[in-house]
């Protein structure tokens, strides 16, 4: 499996970041946004990331 883009690991947990259109910036208030994936496993993050809840 290659690397996806966005889904980056934190000690032992991986999450996602996505960047923020600029034209929406204002209102959200951030450059970018991260989301635990709150599991450990590669193939699980990447199930998740994927999902439209976030979760599997």
């Amino acid at each position: 499996m290659g690397k996806i883009i966005g889904l980056e690991k934190r000690g032992d947990v991986w999450r996602c970041r996505r960047w923020v259109p600029t034209d929406i910036r204002h209102i959200i208030g951030k450059e970018e946004v991260v989301k635990s994936l709150r599991t450990k496993g590669y193939r699980t993050a990447v199930v998740s990331k994927f999902s439209p809840s976030g979760t599997h």
